[in-house]
């Protein structure tokens, strides 16, 4: 259900009108509350890297990188390595 959710914020942050700002802010800051799978947790740090071609023009706020990096370090799949790099990068 969440990874539903996700994708569906996901694609309103992404259609949702540029003169929206204040809906587009809500959207951003809730959309790491929904990225429980791997797969969206890997969206959320590609997306903090500027790697995430569909949220190339939204970027983060700080907070928005600290859920970013946090959701980093419950990856199954990645290394203390990987996960502490990711953190030096944002500290």
């Amino acid at each position: 259900m969440n990874i539903s959710l996700f994708y569906y914020i996901l694609w309103l942050i992404k259609t949702t009108s540029q003169t929206k700002a204040n809906r587009i802010i809500v959207l951003k800051n809730k959309l790491s509350g929904f990225a429980d799978s791997q797969e969206c947790k890997k969206v959320l740090v590609d997306w903090w890297g500027e790697k995430f071609e569909p949220l190339r023009d939204h970027k983060m706020t700080l907070g928005q990188q600290w859920a970013a990096v946090t959701k980093a370090f419950t990856l199954k799949d990645w290394t203390l390595e990987q996960k502490e790099e990711l953190f030096s990068k944002q500290a």
